[in-house]
């Protein structure tokens, strides 16, 4: 597109939007000043029609209250002479008065008196069925002089609208006590309406709430005298409507005031703005027209030949040709502009074309570069992949960690589960053993070791925790470090004047569970006992010996060592093989386990001898009772091969001395009590005293002593099955 049409098309564009955005303005606010002009008219008459009614309902009150005052009032509600109605409530007094209902009601709850009257037919009518039992039911029929003092509202009954006063009837004095209550009612009839209309020259009617048409009635209830909420709403181009509510005398909606009026203001401000939108347009239509003219002559006429002139040079590609230069204003600058552009672009495309040729030279190194690289990349990623162990680096100014796909199949987790973040690993790490590994973490960027090594516990993806070896080392620079995982506090790094601060940590992750695995296993089998996986000798010793540091520390805290040494176990090995031997044991340590507390040591010292640590005993008889508990348990009979094996044990029984300095002493003197108790005669429990000790016999003599009783302690019964009963 030219510029000359561009010029035209942005004037018009301009006129045009200028001609749209004042006539929405104008039409926007002089439409919204003439609708709000016309709903405050309307507002205003439908007041005004409130306000007739609330007129009608106050002249009402008044009389109500000047005949609830009077004497004769008052001596009926306590004589109920009828001479009163007689005189007083007669038709012509009704249609005086413009009464359409009256009643007279007693304080005991009885109606004395109660007439309607019809004001169009001039005639005595039926009273309203509903109105007594709504003004009781509301509490409007009341006695209590401080409580009511007189009502007025409007009634909504089966027969119609009904404008009502109710007033206490009294003596005469204001202080006098109430006699009952005095009730006027007119009825807002056809004809009511048409009278109310023609003196307020504003024709309305009343319909039933809600009507048919659907208003927003959320607003508090208004008295008819006051200013209540009107609602408006144009009909069509012709008419407008405007809606009040009439609240009964409890204050709830019952009747919709209606009323209509044609829409003078409204056509009046359609047409003014018709007017003025005419007078607008043919006034921008000239001043485009004028505007045009001169900017085609001095502006776009110029800047064609410029433009055709630049068009000849682009075409020729001759940088040294120059355009003819005219005048003094901006265009003659701008084609001055160009003949210097022209110029430079000459000088330009010399250098240039030297430039061409350094950076092909420069694109042929850099592709070679770019291509070792790739190798060296492809390199790294198959060393990578082809590593057993999980490969992490933490870039720590951005606080970032590179996590191996082999570090997260370690852990259970695909490629896409595990973030770049430290949480990640650390979150990981088992409660125990993260302080360690944040230690060691701190130590090595803090340049207080070489390297950094951990052994820890990680939860894997199943909830188990798998024990892995983590190695790293940091990268260190002239970079400042940046943040690093909360719980790593640094050292103040200015004081290490000679080191520099790291800003990158590299290392790996092997899995190690299985060594760590097998670790356990062999120190739980140098404590304990391979066939009844009870504690050895050694972890027995061990358990004694801190228990011989706790009574030093407390000597309240008494303690006892039981050894037990079965009766005639080599007659099981003898009879039944090694074999049942060793199963005989295992049930042996089994059962017994059942007579110890969950603090006391069960251990196996060797052969068929037993030691049994009584930890926390209140006095020293506790230990002969567990030993009496043992003896029990093992006079029960046991089943090997067929066979039912009864057996007994011998005790010897050290109570904890701070005499023992060793835990190898209290050991000796309990087996020695317990060779004694063999001595004796066996199955019993020796305490041992330093006497035992002067005259005790020697290990293998004892030994060879109680060779010849062995034989008859144990006793075998062999068990019998029904088929061999049978035979």
């Amino acid at each position: 597109m030219s510029l000359r049409k561009k010029t035209l098309a942005i004037l018009t564009a301009t006129v045009a939007g200028l001609f749209i955005l004042v006539t929405i303005i104008t039409r926007s606010f002089l439409e919204r000043s003439y609708t709000s002009l016309e709903e405050q008219t309307v507002r205003n008459d439908v007041l005004r029609l409130r306000h007739a009614i609330a007129a009608e309902l106050s002249h009402l009150d008044n009389s109500a209250r000047d005949w609830a005052a009077r004497y004769d009032t008052s001596a009926f509600m306590q004589s109920l002479d009828d001479g009163f109605i007689a005189n007083t409530m007669t038709d012509s007094n009704f249609q005086t008065m413009r009464l359409s209902l009256v009643m007279l009601h007693q304080c005991g709850g009885e109606v004395a008196f109660l007439k309607a009257y019809d004001l169009d037919a001039r005639k005595s009518v039926a009273p309203p069925t509903g109105l007594v039992p709504f003004l009781e039911e509301n509490g409007l029929l009341r006695c209590d002089l401080a409580v009511f003092t007189g009502t007025t509202g409007l009634l909504k009954l089966d027969e119609g609208p009904l404008l009502v006063a109710l007033q206490p009837v009294l003596t005469g004095a204001t202080t006098s006590p109430v006699h009952g209550t005095l009730l006027f009612g007119r009825f807002l009839t056809t004809q009511e309406i048409q009278s109310l209309s023609a003196a307020a020259s504003l024709p309305f009617e009343l319909l039933s709430f809600p009507g048919q048409v659907k208003l927003d009635f959320h607003t508090a209830p208004a008295p008819l005298d006051g200013n209540a909420p009107v609602f408006i709403r144009p009909v069509d181009g012709q008419t407008v409507e405007g809606t009040s509510i009439l609240n009964d005398i409890n204050g709830r909606p019952v009747y919709e005031l209606r009323f209509e009026a044609p829409r003078v203001i409204y056509q009046q401000g359609q047409a003014s703005l018709f007017y003025f939108t005419l007078s607008f347009l043919v006034a921008g239509l000239a001043f485009g027209v004028i505007t045009l003219l001169p900017i085609e002559s001095l502006v776009l006429s110029r800047l064609a030949h410029l433009s055709r002139s630049v068009k000849q040079v682009t075409a020729w590609r001759d940088h040294s040709a120059r355009l003819a230069v005219t005048g003094k204003d901006e265009l003659s600058q701008l084609a001055l502009e160009i003949n210097h552009m022209l110029a430079g672009l000459e000088a330009r495309t010399a250098e240039l074309a030297k430039t061409n040729r350094e950076l092909q030279a420069e694109v042929v190194e850099r592709v070679q570069v770019e291509q070792a690289l790739r190798e060296s990349q492809e390199r790294y990623s198959l060393a990578v992949l082809s590593a057993n162990d999980g490969l992490w680096d933490w870039d720590l100014r951005r606080n970032t960690i590179y996590y191996s796909p082999r570090w997260k199949s370690m852990l259970g987790y695909t490629e896409d589960e595990i973030a770049d973040h430290p949480d990640e690993w650390f979150q990981r790490v088992h409660t125990e053993d993260l302080p360690g590994v944040q230690a060691s973490l701190a130590a090595h960027l803090s340049g207080l070791t070489s390297s950094f090594e951990s052994e820890h516990r990680i939860r894997h993806v199943d909830g188990s925790y798998r024990w892995v070896l983590t190695r790293g080392l940091a990268v260190r620079g002239d970079s400042p470090t940046g943040p690093v995982t909360p719980g790593i506090a640094l050292p103040d790094l200015t004081t290490l004047t000679a080191l520099k601060a790291p800003y990158r940590m590299a290392g790996s992750q092997s899995d190690i569970t299985l060594r760590k695995q097998a670790e356990h296993q062999l120190r739980h089998d140098a404590l304990h006992d391979a066939l009844t996986g009870l504690p050895n000798r050694a972890l027995f010793l061990d358990r004694l010996g801190q228990t011989m540091q706790r009574s030093r520390r407390d000597p309240n805290n008494l303690y006892a060592v039981l050894f037990m040494d079965l009766d005639g176990f080599k007659v099981i090995n003898d009879n039944l093989g090694h074999s049942a031997g060793d199963q005989f044991l295992t049930v042996i340590a089994r059962r017994l386990k059942s007579c110890l507390r969950g603090i006391d040591t069960f251990a196996r010292l060797g052969g068929d001898e037993f030691g049994v640590l009584v930890e926390n005993i209140k006095k020293p008889e506790s230990a002969l009772k567990i030993a009496e508990r043992i003896q029990k348990e093992l006079k029960k009979p046991c089943s090997l091969e067929g066979s039912l094996v009864f057996t007994t044990a011998s005790f010897g029984l050290v109570h904890g001395d701070a005499i023992y300095q060793r835990p190898a002493e209290i050991l000796r003197d309990a087996d020695i009590a317990m060779y004694h108790a063999k001595a004796l005669g066996k199955a019993r429990c020796e305490v041992f005293n330093p006497a035992l000790r002067e005259h005790a016999f020697s290990r293998p003599e004892m030994e060879n002593r109680l060779g010849d009783a062995l034989k008859g302690d144990l006793a075998i019964l062999t068990m019998v099955s029904r088929e061999e009963k049978v035979q």
